[in-house]
């Protein structure tokens, strides 16, 4: 497996440049549907990033999850909790 870890979240700076190269709206639907494919993963599942994800949208896909578990962490709202496994190559919902 590859080890993704270098395109986790560090800093925010990614947002706005993604956000400007993609187009506000283009951004927001990728947002959403990472959003909702996180949203929708049960207690066990595995998410394998290279076998699901576009090459081309890997690093934003990461930076997206880290942003989503951050918000996760943040509002206390959800019973379960995603973490990504050491090397960034998928995510398991706990």
């Amino acid at each position: 497996m590859p080890n993704y870890a270098k395109h986790r979240m560090s800093n925010w700076d990614w947002y706005q440049e993604y956000r400007s190269r993609m187009g506000d709206e283009a951004y927001c639907r990728y947002e959403a549907s990472v959003f909702n494919l996180l949203d929708g993963m049960k207690s066990g599942n595995f998410f394998v990033i290279e076998k699901n994800v576009q090459p081309e949208n890997i690093e934003l896909f990461i930076k997206i999850c880290c942003y989503y578990i951050i918000k996760q962490q943040y509002a206390n709202v959800s019973k379960t909790i995603h973490e990504f496994s050491d090397d960034y190559s998928s995510i398991k919902c706990k």
